[in-house]
């Protein structure tokens, strides 16, 4: 186990959705976005996404768990972090302390106290949010973490709720809903809504010395009736169960990994958020993890049951040898050969022609002078020369966009070769691309005034790929030993799914920033985020080098966590 002092994704506010004090999980979740593969693929089949509620989204394994002792500190206590410190400052302590939701809902709670003649602590938001907590949190169709459950533990919480319950009989912003209840033994726990900042609401429920708050009915109900899962979940959860711990194969928080110090903040993210859509295609990867203690903060990987790993490959040393130097973020991945098979499978591709078509492990690598959306992929083929076309034929049938006089609707692939390097390159109208129409060799065939000029290439059982042209050739040179690999900066002796240059992504985000935001066009979001963001990626740029190391992983049972060493180069 080793002390967290990494970097991490700077943390852009957004709203705090029901006063749960989360920005941190942002500004954590770049460090480990990398390492991503690891789930069910022994039946190589793709898993079905399991859904329930109205709300689309599974309650057993809630995409962001935090166990917390204090939830009003997880701020605060984010910043000891060095890193974290430097670049969010304690402006990031500030906006949670003054989220318009957190406001709201105190002072609707407040006018309930003053209007009904309560004699309750006039901050009694800031006392439920100094207990012991536990909040799961799920994407929404935006995939912002909209979707919540929280989980109080207070003692005496019924005698100091009692008078706001009462309350609930004749006020216009706390009543009492038509859910039919939560039945625990003999008792039917009421649940209430509270309506704050106009339109906005949560829904809670009390039961002994806890309380569950939740965002909405929808995350009770399937269509119109009451989904008995998801009620036996709350049920669960007001009666004392820790049921997403159990789904995270988690220890109690009161004991650390090793079992000796107690934990006080814990932060659990699962794969299904840092896949960005794409896990099932990396089905190895399960979630990552921190916990804070009285030496500081403590980081895991957690990777699936050892079904997951039967064709994957953890010898990265291929990708980094391949991969340009200079870049600003990496991951390195391993295949699962599975998912992959049966996706290419969908390009009308025969099944037995593309079996272990990818072989060992591939990476990611974004480049300050290029763009956000065109990394550049590495990767190895597995087979002789006849095999090494199949991604040429791929990369003809699903790479091109309609243009507007191209003989066969796209334009045509050039093929060309170097040595013994094969390049292929197709030009791709997009209101994103590089490269403005005039620069195409066809410029009266494009349907837009930009393009990319995308790239593959083979060079013996490597393969590159990106929308960026020059970062193909730039591999290239590479592999022929004209330019200096990756391999030269990354740490040797482990296995290193991840590396952060902080300069590089400052660079690149300031670019994407400023070319996204025209002064002319918005002048007043340009102006916030020359005062807001400008100075945040100043401070990013001034932290070290990191990557992320790991012994060698053994894969065994689901959810086995792995202690993530960082290592400033």
């Amino acid at each position: 186990m080793t002390e967290l002092t990494s970097p991490a994704k700077k943390a852009k506010g957004r709203k705090l959705y029901a006063f749960i004090a989360l920005g941190g999980l942002v500004a954590l979740s770049a460090a480990v976005w990398g390492w991503q593969h690891y789930a069910h693929v022994a039946e190589k089949t793709l898993t079905p996404r399991v859904v329930q509620t109205n709300l689309q989204i599974d309650l057993n394994t809630p995409d962001v768990l935090i166990d917390s002792d204090s939830l009003s500190q997880l701020p605060r206590d984010l910043l000891t972090i060095p890193f974290l410190h430097d670049v969010l400052s304690e402006d990031f302590v500030f906006y949670y302390q003054n989220n318009a939701d957190r406001l709201g809902i105190e002072g609707s709670l407040r006018r309930i106290v003053y209007e009904h003649n309560l004699t309750l602590q006039d901050k009694l938001l800031t006392s439920l949010l100094d207990q012991p907590a536990e909040t799961a949190l799920w994407h929404d169709k935006k995939g912002r973490l909209s979707h919540y459950m929280v989980l109080i533990k207070r003692s005496g919480l019924s005698r100091l709720l009692e008078p706001v319950l009462f309350a609930a009989t004749s006020d216009k912003q706390l009543s009492k809903t038509e859910i039919s209840g939560i039945k625990i033994n003999n008792d039917t726990v009421p649940v209430y809504e509270l309506r704050y900042n106009g339109n906005r609401s949560l829904l809670f429920a009390t039961y002994q010395d806890n309380m569950l708050i939740f965002s909405s009915n929808d995350m009770l109900f399937k269509g119109e009736e009451q989904d008995a899962t998801a009620t036996e979940i709350a049920r669960g959860l007001l009666s004392g169960d820790k049921h997403w711990n159990t789904q995270f194969g988690l220890e109690p928080r009161q004991q650390s990994a090793a079992g000796t110090q107690p934990v006080r903040q814990r932060i659990v993210v699962s794969a299904n958020l840092l896949g960005f859509g794409y896990q099932r295609l990396i089905p190895s990867f399960a979630g990552v993890r921190f916990d804070m203690s009285a030496d500081g903060w403590h980081s895991w990987l957690a990777l699936n049951d050892k079904s997951a790993s039967t064709d994957s490959s953890y010898d990265f040393a291929p990708v980094w040898a391949a991969m340009p130097s200079g870049a600003s973020f990496c991951v390195a991945v391993p295949y699962s050969h599975g998912i992959a098979e049966q996706m290419l499978a969908r390009l009308g591709e025969e099944q037995k022609n593309l079996s272990g078509l990818l072989d060992g492990a591939g990476g990611l690598c974004w480049y300050e002078d290029s763009r956000v959306q065109s990394p550049l992929f590495v990767g190895q083929i597995n087979g002789g020369v006849e095999r090494a076309q199949l991604p040429a034929a791929l990369f003809e049938k699903a790479i091109g966009a309609r243009e507007i006089n191209a003989p066969q609707g796209v334009i045509a692939v050039k093929k060309t070769q170097s040595g013994s390097a094969t390049l292929w390159q197709r030009e791709v109208s997009s209101r994103y691309g590089q490269y403005p129409a005039a620069q195409s060799t066809s410029p009266e065939q494009l349907m837009s005034a930009s393009f990319f000029r995308v790239s593959l290439a083979m060079q013996a059982q490597t393969v590159l790929f990106s929308l960026d042209d020059t970062l193909v050739n730039q591999a290239l040179q590479t592999l022929n030993k004209t330019r200096s690999p990756m391999a030269d900066v990354i740490p040797t002796g482990s296995t290193v799914p991840l590396y952060i240059n902080p300069q590089g992504m400052a660079k690149l985000l300031r670019r994407e920033t400023l070319e996204s935001l025209p002064k002319n066009v918005e002048p007043v979001f340009f102006n916030a985020a020359q005062t807001l963001l400008m100075p945040k990626l100043n401070a990013l740029a001034e932290q070290p080098r990191y990557a992320m190391s790991l012994a060698d992983p053994e894969p065994g049972d689901a959810w086995q966590w792995l202690p993530v060493t960082w290592k400033a180069l």
